[in-house]
Protein backbone atom coordinates (compact mmCIF):
# COMPACT_ATOMS: atom_id res chain seq x y z
CA UNK A 1 0.00 0.00 0.00
CA UNK A 2 1.21 3.70 -0.83
CA UNK A 3 0.18 6.38 1.57
CA UNK A 4 2.08 9.00 -0.95
CA UNK A 5 -1.31 9.76 -2.30
CA UNK A 6 -1.94 11.87 0.88
CA UNK A 7 0.19 14.49 -0.11
CA UNK A 8 -0.36 14.29 -4.25
CA UNK A 9 -1.71 17.71 -4.41
CA UNK A 10 1.69 19.23 -3.16
CA UNK A 11 4.84 19.15 -5.35
CA UNK A 12 6.87 15.95 -5.26
CA UNK A 13 9.32 16.18 -2.77
CA UNK A 14 13.24 15.47 -5.31
CA UNK A 15 13.83 11.44 -5.29
CA UNK A 16 16.54 10.72 -2.50
CA UNK A 17 19.13 7.70 -3.10
CA UNK A 18 18.84 5.60 -0.63
CA UNK A 19 21.16 5.50 2.06
CA UNK A 20 24.01 2.52 2.01
CA UNK A 21 23.55 1.98 5.91
CA UNK A 22 19.42 1.36 5.02
CA UNK A 23 19.80 -2.12 4.47
CA UNK A 24 21.87 -2.81 7.19
CA UNK A 25 19.08 -0.96 9.34
CA UNK A 26 16.28 -2.94 8.31
CA UNK A 27 18.19 -6.22 8.43
CA UNK A 28 18.78 -5.01 12.38
CA UNK A 29 15.46 -4.18 13.03
CA UNK A 30 14.61 -7.82 11.83
CA UNK A 31 16.59 -9.08 13.74
CA UNK A 32 16.00 -7.27 17.14
CA UNK A 33 12.46 -7.57 16.70
CA UNK A 34 12.51 -11.33 16.54
CA UNK A 35 14.81 -11.27 19.59
CA UNK A 36 12.33 -9.17 21.46
CA UNK A 37 9.58 -11.74 20.40
CA UNK A 38 11.29 -15.12 20.51
CA UNK A 39 10.81 -15.48 24.22
CA UNK A 40 7.46 -14.91 24.60
CA UNK A 41 4.45 -17.72 25.22
CA UNK A 42 2.10 -17.21 22.04
CA UNK A 43 -0.56 -18.48 24.71
CA UNK A 44 -0.49 -15.62 26.79
CA UNK A 45 -1.03 -12.88 23.59
CA UNK A 46 -4.46 -10.60 23.66
CA UNK A 47 -4.08 -9.34 20.24
CA UNK A 48 -7.29 -7.87 18.83
CA UNK A 49 -8.15 -9.52 15.58
CA UNK A 50 -10.13 -6.07 14.33
CA UNK A 51 -7.83 -4.98 11.78
CA UNK A 52 -7.00 -8.53 10.43
CA UNK A 53 -5.23 -7.36 7.10
CA UNK A 54 -1.62 -6.23 6.75
CA UNK A 55 -0.85 -2.04 6.35
CA UNK A 56 0.78 -0.06 8.73
CA UNK A 57 -1.34 -0.02 11.48
CA UNK A 58 -2.38 -3.61 11.17
CA UNK A 59 -0.32 -4.31 14.42
CA UNK A 60 -2.18 -6.13 17.08
CA UNK A 61 -3.43 -3.62 19.90
CA UNK A 62 -4.08 -4.75 22.74
CA UNK A 63 -7.15 -4.18 24.55
CA UNK A 64 -7.13 -2.10 28.39
CA UNK A 65 -10.49 -4.35 29.18
CA UNK A 66 -11.75 -7.46 29.09
CA UNK A 67 -12.58 -7.73 25.30
CA UNK A 68 -12.59 -5.49 22.10
CA UNK A 69 -15.69 -2.91 22.39
CA UNK A 70 -17.98 -3.89 19.50
CA UNK A 71 -17.85 -0.12 18.46
CA UNK A 72 -14.63 1.96 18.57
CA UNK A 73 -12.79 4.85 16.83
CA UNK A 74 -9.35 5.86 16.61
CA UNK A 75 -7.09 8.87 15.04
CA UNK A 76 -3.87 9.35 14.93
CA UNK A 77 -0.82 10.06 12.59
CA UNK A 78 2.49 8.20 11.60
CA UNK A 79 5.75 8.96 9.81
CA UNK A 80 8.61 6.58 8.01
CA UNK A 81 10.68 6.33 5.08
CA UNK A 82 9.59 4.28 2.08
CA UNK A 83 10.52 3.76 -1.62
CA UNK A 84 8.86 6.14 -3.99
CA UNK A 85 7.95 3.04 -6.45
CA UNK A 86 8.78 -1.08 -6.68
CA UNK A 87 11.98 -1.61 -7.55
CA UNK A 88 13.18 2.21 -7.75
CA UNK A 89 16.28 3.59 -6.12
CA UNK A 90 14.84 6.54 -4.62
CA UNK A 91 13.48 6.63 -1.11
CA UNK A 92 11.20 9.75 0.68
CA UNK A 93 9.84 10.57 3.78
CA UNK A 94 6.43 10.13 4.29
CA UNK A 95 3.75 11.42 6.65
CA UNK A 96 0.48 10.01 6.95
CA UNK A 97 -2.82 10.46 8.79
CA UNK A 98 -4.70 7.27 10.53
CA UNK A 99 -8.24 7.04 11.22
CA UNK A 100 -10.06 3.65 12.18
CA UNK A 101 -13.40 2.59 13.03
CA UNK A 102 -14.75 -0.68 14.17
CA UNK A 103 -18.14 -1.34 13.60
CA UNK A 104 -18.91 -3.74 15.78
CA UNK A 105 -17.35 -6.95 16.22
CA UNK A 106 -16.79 -7.94 12.37
CA UNK A 107 -16.33 -4.69 10.17
CA UNK A 108 -13.08 -2.45 10.78
CA UNK A 109 -13.29 0.99 8.56
CA UNK A 110 -10.60 3.87 7.98
CA UNK A 111 -7.63 5.33 6.05
CA UNK A 112 -5.98 1.35 5.53
CA UNK A 113 -9.22 0.25 4.03
CA UNK A 114 -12.51 -1.74 4.97
CA UNK A 115 -11.93 -5.09 6.19
CA UNK A 116 -15.13 -7.40 7.23
CA UNK A 117 -14.88 -10.87 9.21
CA UNK A 118 -16.22 -13.07 7.09
CA UNK A 119 -15.49 -16.32 9.47
CA UNK A 120 -14.12 -17.07 12.35
CA UNK A 121 -13.70 -20.75 13.35
CA UNK A 122 -12.51 -20.82 17.27
CA UNK A 123 -10.16 -23.79 18.06
CA UNK A 124 -9.71 -25.36 21.42
CA UNK A 125 -9.83 -23.00 24.51
CA UNK A 126 -11.10 -19.75 22.55
CA UNK A 127 -14.92 -20.96 22.53
CA UNK A 128 -17.27 -18.58 24.16
CA UNK A 129 -18.16 -20.54 27.06
CA UNK A 130 -14.72 -21.18 28.17
CA UNK A 131 -14.42 -17.35 27.86
CA UNK A 132 -17.37 -16.69 29.65
CA UNK A 133 -16.60 -19.12 32.58
CA UNK A 134 -13.07 -16.86 32.90
CA UNK A 135 -15.01 -14.06 33.22
CA UNK A 136 -13.91 -12.47 29.82
CA UNK A 137 -15.95 -11.89 26.69
CA UNK A 138 -18.01 -14.04 24.71
CA UNK A 139 -19.67 -13.94 21.36
CA UNK A 140 -17.74 -13.49 17.89
CA UNK A 141 -15.66 -11.09 19.52
CA UNK A 142 -13.97 -13.91 22.23
CA UNK A 143 -11.51 -15.38 20.22
CA UNK A 144 -9.58 -12.12 19.33
CA UNK A 145 -8.77 -11.89 23.05
CA UNK A 146 -8.74 -15.51 24.03
CA UNK A 147 -6.74 -17.02 21.27
CA UNK A 148 -7.37 -16.20 17.36
CA UNK A 149 -9.80 -18.09 15.25
CA UNK A 150 -8.38 -21.41 14.10
CA UNK A 151 -9.20 -20.80 10.86
CA UNK A 152 -10.65 -17.17 9.60
CA UNK A 153 -12.20 -15.55 6.57
CA UNK A 154 -11.65 -11.72 5.81
CA UNK A 155 -13.08 -9.66 2.80
CA UNK A 156 -10.98 -6.81 1.66
CA UNK A 157 -11.42 -3.42 0.30
CA UNK A 158 -8.23 -1.66 -0.01
CA UNK A 159 -6.91 1.18 -1.92
CA UNK A 160 -4.34 1.08 -4.00
CA UNK A 161 -2.14 4.57 -4.93
CA UNK A 162 -0.76 3.56 -7.71
CA UNK A 163 2.66 5.22 -9.02
CA UNK A 164 2.53 8.66 -10.53
CA UNK A 165 5.98 10.38 -12.92
CA UNK A 166 5.94 13.19 -10.45
CA UNK A 167 7.46 10.70 -7.64
CA UNK A 168 9.74 9.46 -9.98
CA UNK A 169 13.36 10.63 -10.70
CA UNK A 170 14.40 12.29 -13.86
CA UNK A 171 15.31 9.59 -15.86
CA UNK A 172 11.90 7.60 -15.35
CA UNK A 173 9.62 10.88 -17.22
CA UNK A 174 7.80 9.75 -19.49
CA UNK A 175 7.26 5.98 -18.24
CA UNK A 176 3.43 6.81 -17.30
CA UNK A 177 1.53 6.88 -14.45
CA UNK A 178 -0.37 3.44 -12.99
CA UNK A 179 -3.29 4.83 -11.83
CA UNK A 180 -5.06 4.89 -8.27
CA UNK A 181 -7.43 2.02 -8.08
CA UNK A 182 -9.43 0.16 -5.34
CA UNK A 183 -8.65 -3.61 -4.55
CA UNK A 184 -11.09 -6.18 -3.75
CA UNK A 185 -9.89 -9.26 -1.74
CA UNK A 186 -10.07 -12.10 0.48
CA UNK A 187 -7.45 -12.96 3.41
CA UNK A 188 -7.21 -16.43 5.12
CA UNK A 189 -5.69 -17.35 7.92
CA UNK A 190 -5.00 -21.13 9.22
CA UNK A 191 -3.38 -21.54 12.89
CA UNK A 192 -0.89 -23.90 12.79
CA UNK A 193 0.42 -23.76 16.38
CA UNK A 194 0.19 -21.30 19.61
CA UNK A 195 0.63 -17.86 17.70
CA UNK A 196 1.98 -19.20 14.19
CA UNK A 197 -0.36 -19.03 11.41
CA UNK A 198 -0.79 -20.06 7.32
CA UNK A 199 -1.81 -17.03 5.44
CA UNK A 200 -2.83 -16.31 2.24
CA UNK A 201 -4.67 -13.15 0.38
CA UNK A 202 -6.21 -13.26 -2.98
CA UNK A 203 -6.54 -9.78 -4.71
CA UNK A 204 -7.74 -7.77 -7.43
CA UNK A 205 -8.55 -4.39 -9.07
CA UNK A 206 -12.10 -3.48 -8.27
CA UNK A 207 -12.44 -0.68 -10.39
CA UNK A 208 -10.98 -1.80 -13.72
CA UNK A 209 -8.62 1.00 -13.66
CA UNK A 210 -5.26 0.27 -15.71
CA UNK A 211 -6.19 -2.61 -15.85
CA UNK A 212 -4.78 -4.00 -13.01
CA UNK A 213 -4.92 -7.75 -13.16
CA UNK A 214 -4.52 -9.61 -9.29
CA UNK A 215 -1.98 -11.01 -7.47
CA UNK A 216 -1.64 -13.44 -4.34
CA UNK A 217 0.13 -13.91 -1.39
CA UNK A 218 0.92 -17.14 0.65
CA UNK A 219 3.25 -16.90 3.81
CA UNK A 220 3.64 -17.69 7.46
CA UNK A 221 3.29 -15.32 10.16
CA UNK A 222 3.69 -15.02 14.13
CA UNK A 223 2.13 -13.34 17.11
CA UNK A 224 2.85 -12.94 20.55
CA UNK A 225 3.17 -10.55 23.28
CA UNK A 226 6.21 -9.92 25.98
CA UNK A 227 5.07 -8.28 29.30
CA UNK A 228 6.93 -5.46 30.49
CA UNK A 229 7.46 -5.18 34.30
CA UNK A 230 5.20 -2.42 36.53
CA UNK A 231 6.63 1.29 35.94
CA UNK A 232 6.68 1.97 39.98
CA UNK A 233 9.32 -0.91 40.15
CA UNK A 234 6.89 -3.23 42.50
CA UNK A 235 7.98 -6.09 40.17
CA UNK A 236 4.59 -6.97 39.29
CA UNK A 237 3.46 -7.65 35.50
CA UNK A 238 1.73 -4.51 34.12
CA UNK A 239 -1.13 -4.75 31.78
CA UNK A 240 0.46 -3.46 29.41
CA UNK A 241 2.63 -5.02 26.94
CA UNK A 242 4.82 -5.52 23.84
CA UNK A 243 2.82 -6.94 21.29
CA UNK A 244 5.01 -8.36 17.89
CA UNK A 245 4.26 -10.30 14.95
CA UNK A 246 6.82 -11.52 12.28
CA UNK A 247 5.79 -12.29 9.55
CA UNK A 248 7.23 -13.48 5.80
CA UNK A 249 5.17 -14.71 2.54
CA UNK A 250 5.64 -14.97 -1.17
CA UNK A 251 4.05 -12.48 -3.97
CA UNK A 252 3.10 -13.43 -7.54
CA UNK A 253 0.93 -11.57 -9.85
CA UNK A 254 -1.01 -12.26 -13.41
CA UNK A 255 0.59 -10.45 -16.34
CA UNK A 256 -1.65 -7.34 -15.73
CA UNK A 257 -0.54 -7.09 -12.72
CA UNK A 258 3.43 -7.21 -13.89
CA UNK A 259 2.83 -5.40 -17.08
CA UNK A 260 1.57 -2.03 -14.72
CA UNK A 261 4.11 -2.20 -13.05
CA UNK A 262 7.43 -3.64 -14.16
CA UNK A 263 6.57 -3.65 -18.17
CA UNK A 264 7.45 -1.45 -20.99
CA UNK A 265 5.91 -1.04 -24.02
CA UNK A 266 7.06 0.33 -27.15
CA UNK A 267 5.25 3.71 -26.60
CA UNK A 268 7.32 3.63 -23.07
CA UNK A 269 10.42 3.16 -24.71
CA UNK A 270 10.05 5.95 -27.22
CA UNK A 271 9.40 8.24 -24.68
CA UNK A 272 12.26 7.23 -22.11
CA UNK A 273 15.42 5.35 -22.80
CA UNK A 274 14.73 1.69 -21.16
CA UNK A 275 14.31 -0.98 -23.37
CA UNK A 276 10.97 -2.43 -24.18
CA UNK A 277 9.88 -4.97 -21.39
CA UNK A 278 7.64 -7.86 -21.52
CA UNK A 279 6.68 -8.78 -18.01
CA UNK A 280 4.78 -12.03 -17.67
CA UNK A 281 2.76 -13.66 -15.09
CA UNK A 282 5.13 -15.30 -12.50
CA UNK A 283 6.83 -14.47 -8.64
CA UNK A 284 7.05 -10.76 -7.89
CA UNK A 285 8.54 -10.68 -4.43
CA UNK A 286 9.72 -12.45 -0.99
CA UNK A 287 8.73 -10.14 2.19
CA UNK A 288 9.51 -10.20 5.74
CA UNK A 289 8.27 -7.68 8.28
CA UNK A 290 8.26 -6.92 11.80
CA UNK A 291 5.46 -5.21 13.51
CA UNK A 292 5.94 -4.01 17.34
CA UNK A 293 3.12 -2.42 19.30
CA UNK A 294 2.95 -0.87 22.51
CA UNK A 295 0.50 0.84 24.87
CA UNK A 296 1.57 4.02 26.60
CA UNK A 297 -2.00 4.24 28.67
CA UNK A 298 -5.15 2.96 28.38
CA UNK A 299 -5.83 4.98 24.92
CA UNK A 300 -2.47 5.55 23.49
CA UNK A 301 -0.86 3.14 20.83
CA UNK A 302 2.71 3.38 19.81
CA UNK A 303 3.32 1.03 16.83
CA UNK A 304 6.16 0.31 14.03
CA UNK A 305 6.95 -1.80 11.28
CA UNK A 306 9.51 -2.48 9.02
CA UNK A 307 9.53 -4.40 6.56
CA UNK A 308 12.25 -6.09 3.69
CA UNK A 309 11.29 -6.85 -0.14
CA UNK A 310 13.26 -8.56 -2.64
CA UNK A 311 12.67 -8.87 -6.50
CA UNK A 312 12.59 -11.99 -7.97
CA UNK A 313 12.13 -13.61 -11.65
CA UNK A 314 9.87 -11.51 -13.85
CA UNK A 315 10.26 -8.25 -11.77
CA UNK A 316 13.72 -8.44 -10.89
CA UNK A 317 14.86 -8.67 -14.62
CA UNK A 318 12.50 -5.54 -15.86
CA UNK A 319 14.68 -2.72 -16.64
CA UNK A 320 12.90 -0.53 -14.55
CA UNK A 321 14.11 -2.37 -11.54
CA UNK A 322 16.92 -0.81 -10.28
CA UNK A 323 16.91 -1.86 -6.40
CA UNK A 324 15.81 -4.99 -6.52
CA UNK A 325 16.25 -5.12 -2.60
CA UNK A 326 14.23 -2.49 -0.67
CA UNK A 327 13.09 -1.53 2.87
CA UNK A 328 10.84 0.60 4.40
CA UNK A 329 10.20 1.77 7.80
CA UNK A 330 6.96 3.24 9.50
CA UNK A 331 5.99 4.59 13.36
CA UNK A 332 2.40 5.40 14.09
CA UNK A 333 1.02 7.02 17.33
CA UNK A 334 -2.96 6.46 17.55
CA UNK A 335 -5.53 7.82 20.44
CA UNK A 336 -8.76 5.68 20.69
CA UNK A 337 -11.50 7.76 21.41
Amino acid sequence: MNWRSYKRSSPAPAATAIPVGLPAVVAVALVLGAAVCAPVSAENATPTEAAAREHPTAAPKPSPGAGPRPFGLSIGAGAGYVPVAKGVNAWEPLLMPHVEAQLGRRVVLGTGGLAVRVLGVPGEGASGAAAGAAGGPTGDGAGATNGSPRVRLTALLLPNFGRYDEHLPADYDGIGDVPATGEAGLDVGVRLWKGLEATARLAADALGRGHRGSYAAVGVRWRGAFPRADPDGGGGISRARLQCALGADVVAGTRHYMEAYYGVSETQARRTAFDTYDAAAGLEAVRAHVTLALPLGPRVIVASETTAMLLVGTARRSPLVRSPEQGATRLIVTYRL
